[in-house]
């Protein structure tokens, strides 16, 4: 995508948590979807992580 003389990249890291195989808390859920964001950044952009505790 252009923006004027300027090329713009977008990408997005998403991580995700499933009720009621990877926990049954809604805290607990949040936190893994949360590790696993993060932990798919670290490895490469444009991808996705599933929950693993």
């Amino acid at each position: 995508m252009s923006l004027g003389d300027f090329e713009i990249m977008i990408d997005a890291s998403i991580g995700y948590a499933r009720y009621p195989e990877d926990a049954d808390d809604v805290d607990l859920l949040v936190n893994l979807a949360d590790k696993n964001m993060y932990r798919e950044k670290s490895i490469s952009a444009g991808t996705f992580q599933a929950a693993s505790e």
